[in-house]
């Protein structure tokens, strides 16, 4: 756990291995329409590594990332930095173009820009929204239920809130991932904090509203809904949820039997 270490073991383990790497492959946070620059933020080091050393450069990121002009990346990026992991700025902004004529750019380079459904979810009034996402991971750190089970529990390689949602809008449009929205209290705490305003739990929502698909959470749900419609209902639902918790099982006999007292009345004389 030794921070000077574990540097010291990445270098003498990866070093060689970029020295001998035949190209460079790496994602694209943003891409310059006007000037045709590629955008690559990061804090360690290693894509700057990947992208002057090899001969061939391979960038691959999506359509939305692309910005219009220059001057649109800055409020961007101090979003972006800001909202990910606290700081002014990330470590290494690296900004370059095939033909800047520098001594360190690769050879070649490619630009691999992918749609893969973005252009169908654009014409999704309620849900293109979610592509203004940034990539910035404030709404997984602060949703109650990534935090609990972890990014694996998704299943797709976007999780927490805006993976839920944007693992159903690209890919094959079928709802592929239709269990994600159901991984959410609807709290809100990701609207809150995305700093491009984004409104996550709406779009959940929606989601789960095209889920034809009955889950046991959807059946609850609908069965709670139908219970606290009106008063006469709800009584009715207490009764007989206090009905059907009476009956206890009998651990000798395994016979159940009615309870003699309320849960109030047990407590009443614990106290």
């Amino acid at each position: 756990d030794d921070p000077v270490v574990l540097t010291k073991f990445a270098r003498q383990l990866l070093r060689e291995r970029f020295l001998q790497a035949e190209f460079g492959l790496s994602g694209g946070n943003f891409l310059i329409a006007e000037s045709g620059h590629i955008l690559v933020v990061e804090n360690e080091g290693n894509a700057r590594l990947g992208i002057a050393l090899p001969r061939i450069f391979i960038a691959v990121t999506g359509r939305e990332k692309v910005l219009e002009k220059m001057t649109d990346a800055a409020p961007i990026l101090r979003l972006l930095a800001r909202s990910s992991t606290g700081q002014r700025a990330s470590a290494y902004v690296h900004l370059f173009r095939p033909d800047d004529g520098r001594g360190d750019s690769p050879e070649k380079v490619h630009l691999v820009i992918l749609d893969n459904g973005r252009k169908a979810a654009l014409q999704d009034e309620a849900l293109r929204e979610m592509l203004l996402c940034i990539r910035c991971g404030a709404c997984l750190n602060t949703c109650p239920v990534y935090r609990s089970v972890g990014g694996h529990a998704y299943g797709s390689a976007y999780s927490g809130p805006m993976g839920a949602v944007l693992s159903n809008m690209i890919g094959s449009w079928n709802l592929k991932h239709a269990e994600l929205p159901q991984l959410s209290t609807l709290c809100g705490a990701c609207r809150d904090v995305c700093p491009v305003r984004i409104d996550i739990p709406r779009m959940l929502v929606e989601l789960r509203s095209r889920n034809n698909k009955p889950t046991i959470e959807m059946l609850a749900a609908k069965g709670w809904a139908l219970a606290a419609s009106t008063y006469r209902r709800f009584e009715l639902a207490g009764k007989l949820g206090k009905l059907s918790g009476s009956i206890l099982p009998n651990e000798k006999t395994g016979i159940s039997e009615f309870a003699t007292k309320s849960f109030r009345e047990m407590n009443e004389l614990d106290d």
